[in-house]
């Protein structure tokens, strides 16, 4: 099991390689998300792109309906199982209920984007991330 300093010291890692390499959230516009598709989420570790920010999904619960909310972290985060052996009831999302909630996200602000922001043994944290040089109305 990895400890709070070895997840925090490769989080920070992952952050510098995605700036050095200016990568950016991974955008799923017009797609119907499968499996596969998990596999292009970068991994952006604690680095936040210029012309993006972190999009706090909790606020949009209530009115988007949004499935599994008892599993999205404080800041918005979701919290996915890696291993391949999460069960549909522990507190982590599974990959189904993972590409569940992504599809609502997306259909209600398709212009969104995914980072893997925090890695673990057993599970990740995807951020939501919003494309602040996009004026799109959510309201």
């Amino acid at each position: 099991m990895m400890d709070i300093d070895t997840i925090v010291a490769l989080n920070k890692e992952a952050g510098n390689k995605a700036k050095r390499h200016g990568i950016k959230p991974t955008t799923f516009e017009e797609k119907t998300l499968d499996v596969d598709d998990l596999k292009e989420i970068e991994h952006l570790g604690n680095y936040v792109p210029k012309g993006w920010k972190r999009f706090d999904v909790n606020k949009y619960v209530m009115k988007w309906e949004l499935p599994y909310s008892h599993k999205i972290l404080d800041k918005g985060g979701l919290f996915v199982d890696s291993s391949g052996f999460g069960r549909p009831d522990e507190p982590a999302l599974t990959i189904e209920q993972l590409i569940s909630l992504m599809a609502k996200l997306l259909s209600n602000k398709p212009t969104l984007g995914f980072g893997i922001v925090s890695t673990g043994q057993f599970q990740i944290t995807i951020g939501v991330f919003e494309n602040v040089r996009v004026n799109w109305n959510v309201f």
